[in-house]
């Protein structure tokens, strides 16, 4: 049993990193207010539907903004803990993670 568990958390974190990367990918005026802040997505994990939120937690005195996205799936994981994918992007498109 934990190990479903872990197997199950571990897709979500794979699929999500792949989402993350076409997110942080994106271009900064998308992401700081624009058409990708507060988006939505849906996908299909061992047969499950499986969705994402993703959207603009703050942005600091220089411009960066903090952005995340969390996962949402009734695919069983320990505790029932989901995934979520943090970064911070300055103006310039450039990405880090803290």
């Amino acid at each position: 049993m934990v190990t479903q568990l872990r197997k199950n958390f571990h897709q979500l974190r794979d699929s999500l990193a792949e989402i993350g990367r076409r997110y942080e990918a994106s271009a900064y005026t998308d992401l700081a207010g624009g058409k990708l802040d507060q988006s939505t997505g849906e996908l299909e994990i061992d047969g499950m539907p499986a969705y994402y939120s993703a959207y603009s937690v703050e942005t600091n005195a220089d411009g960066d903004v903090h952005f995340a996205i969390d996962m949402f799936c009734e695919l069983p994981t320990w505790f029932g803990i989901k995934p979520s994918h943090e970064f911070w992007m300055r103006p310039d498109g450039t990405v880090y993670y803290g």
